[in-house]
């Protein structure tokens, strides 16, 4: 061999558990695509998260009082720290978690998720992409070519 390792390609199941209230979807984050300390998202039962713990969007008020998933079920949505959350992954990510909660709500579950598939996995050689790159972390391939 070259001395090079060669890791396992990162190719991500897509589920409603890995949906964050936010939006975002942890099987697209760098923190859940990493190889130490791996992120289980902060979907899940018992979620390893390590931003969960001081997330403002799911530690809020309104989430902790109501029985809801996502923030598009608040009365509030999209309350102001959503708003500047969806700002700053707009502006550094080319990402909306507010237009992806409304998709959630408007087209369901099951129709969000099977867009994400295709929209989180390269069309060069089928890893998972990632929300916090502008690339392919195996093919090095544009994350949105046109």
């Amino acid at each position: 061999m070259n001395g090079k390792v060669l890791r396992e390609k990162v190719n991500t199941e897509f589920t409603a558990e890995l949906l964050a209230p936010c939006g975002i979807n942890c099987a697209a984050c760098s923190q859940f695509l990493r190889e130490k300390n791996r992120c289980t998202g902060c979907g899940t039962p018992g979620s390893s998260c390590r931003a969960s713990a001081s997330c403002v969007i799911k530690n809020c008020a309104e989430h902790q009082k109501a029985e809801f998933t996502f923030c598009y079920e608040c009365g509030k949505f999209p309350c102001e720290q959503m708003k500047l959350f969806n700002k700053h992954y707009v502006d550094k990510y080319k990402h909306s978690p507010i237009a992806n909660l409304e998709r959630m709500k408007e087209d369901g579950l099951d129709a969000y998720l099977e867009t994400e598939k295709e929209t989180w996995t390269c069309s060069h050689c089928g890893a998972t992409l990632c929300i916090h790159k502008e690339t392919c972390p195996e093919c090095g391939a544009e994350r949105f070519e046109d």
